[in-house]
């Protein structure tokens, strides 16, 4: 159950980038400019970092922009762009309406795109962290904790980023006419939501829905705490074995157990069980003090030198 489960939420993370991703070129916000007699004016659609306008039946707007700028925003321009035009000293005089949207768009488009590129990364992350928990002989939980942490941090953030951007930017998009020239020309009071966000905002649950699927990742082989506590305390009780060991065969000054290679260490021969046995030392008497010759004997009391007979003195 627990590989299954892993299938499945690497496959849902990967869709649901998949479509943040589309999200991320996809108009995210629609606003039609139309006359009096319902005749369409202009439409302008605004994505994340960008935003279209598609002209109508009337040429009120090029008339006062100039055809060149109509083209330009026909082919589709960045919002910076946007927001450099409209925020002019000489267009914020006739249409101050029109600068505050197109820069807080730009901004929060921004950091909303941002976020959604770390998404991804993240989620890449947090698919590694379980494919290593599963390759283990032995699953470890931290691996598994770890891509949960990841999951819903980077889950949680991306809905904040959404609800920012949908709050701010996007309630600024719908106002972005004003009150507009009544009778001639005005905004559409409507929900301006389009695909992209529509689009952004099943992912976003398709990925709150995948993080559910980690109560069934767990795998039966996992180890548990008092697991890894055994395992540890197994370790240290053989590392002190092999202290004691080395230390009973080869001296007490030997504070490790020799490392031997393939071929014996140091060039030796190949290393044997036989010798970490301790072996017999034979018994052998310390050697012999040699004797020191006797004193010469003194001389007899009342005896005098005679000089020339030094071999044979008389006394």
């Amino acid at each position: 159950m627990g590989v299954k489960a892993a299938g499945a939420y690497v496959f849902t993370c990967f869709f649901a980038a998949l479509l943040t991703s589309v999200g991320c070129v996809t108009p995210w916000h629609s606003t039609r400019f139309s006359s009096a007699f319902f005749v369409l004016l202009f439409q302008m659609k605004t994505g994340l970092l960008f935003t279209k306008v598609t002209l109508g039946a009337g040429d009120l707007g090029c008339a006062l922009a100039g055809k060149s700028f109509c083209n330009e925003l026909e082919d589709g321009i960045s919002l910076q762009s946007a927001k450099e035009h409209f925020c002019a000293p000489a267009v914020v005089a006739v249409l101050p309406m029109v600068c505050d949207p197109f820069a807080s768009a730009f901004v929060l488009g921004f950091i909303l795109v941002l976020v959604i590129g770390i998404n991804f990364i993240v989620l890449v992350i947090s698919s590694y962290l379980l494919y290593c928990y599963f390759t283990a002989k032995q699953p470890k939980p931290q691996y598994r904790r770890a891509a949960a942490v990841l999951h819903v941090g980077t889950t949680g953030t991306l809905l904040v980023a959404i609800i920012v951007y949908s709050v701010q930017a996007t309630a600024r998009l719908d106002s972005l006419g004003g009150g507009g020239i009544p009778g001639l020309a005005q905004s559409t009071l409507a929900d301006g939501t389009e695909w992209g966000a529509i689009i952004t905002f099943v992912a976003l649950m398709l990925q709150i829905l995948a993080g559910f699927l980690f109560f069934w990742i767990p795998a039966g082989s996992e180890l548990t705490e008092d697991d890894i506590l055994t395992n540890q305390m197994l370790k240290e009780s053989q590392r002190g074995e092999m202290l004691k060991l080395a230390a009973t065969t080869q001296g007490p000054s030997v504070m490790a157990a020799p490392t031997y290679g393939a071929m014996g260490g140091w060039g030796q021969a190949p290393f044997a069980p036989q010798q970490l046995q301790p072996q017999p030392v034979p018994f052998q008497l310390p050697p012999a003090v040699p004797q020191q010759p006797p004193p010469p004997a003194l001389p007899p009391a009342g005896a005098t030198f005679q000089p020339g007979t030094p071999n044979n003195p008389a006394w």
